[in-house]
């Protein structure tokens, strides 16, 4: 296999995958952004898109018309327990932009239907929102106060050969928080 044979999106599954490694495909130069890895691995703690909750149709309307073919599951609700947890977070960084999937590039996929939205931070893949993080504390029973930790949580390896854009293999959980291996120049802010 090559390294054009790798598709060219990021990407992640949904919640615990088995016990040893978790993948995260990180297929093109603008994957390897900080936000876009911290999306991912927001997935494989089992939350899904914003826009994917079952409550979403009281706060965007979807242009289904204007998707691109085949897209739709990741405009779908699901049902059930999954992460209707706290307010809709219009800011998370779960959340898609308003033109994301898009067809036509100039008529938006997805629009607010409440009022005094910032629209300029719908999408955003900087860093978890407020609201983010008390959706992980609360699905995690974590405490109010949490303090970072120097323990490593997970460990991947970036080679210069995958530096473009491959699958990227989350090693075994070993305790604490994320560590990243690998050149740094790779995590824009």
């Amino acid at each position: 296999m090559s390294e054009t044979s790798y598709p060219k999106v990021c990407g992640s599954e949904l919640g615990y995958a088995g016990p040893k490694v978790h993948i995260i495909v990180l297929g093109n130069d603008e994957c390897f952004q900080r936000g876009r890895i911290l999306h991912e691995l927001y997935h494989i703690l089992g939350f899904p898109h914003e826009q994917n909750r079952s409550d979403r149709d009281k706060y965007v309307v979807v242009n289904w018309k204007n998707l691109l073919p085949g897209i739709e599951l990741n405009f779908r609700k699901f049902k059930g327990r999954y992460m209707d947890v706290g307010p809709y977070d219009y800011y998370s960084l779960m959340h898609y932009s308003l033109y994301a999937m898009a067809n036509d590039r100039k008529v938006r996929t997805l629009t607010p239907t409440t009022k005094n939205v910032d629209e300029s931070r719908i999408g955003q893949r900087k860093d978890f929102s407020p609201i983010d993080l008390q959706k992980i504390n609360t699905f995690y029973k974590c405490e109010k106060k949490t303090q970072p930790s120097s323990k490593k949580m997970y460990q991947t390896t970036i080679s210069q050969k995958l530096k473009s854009g491959m699958n990227k293999k989350m090693q075994e959980p070993i305790d604490g928080v994320i560590s990243v291996q690998g050149n740094s120049k790779l995590f824009k802010k």
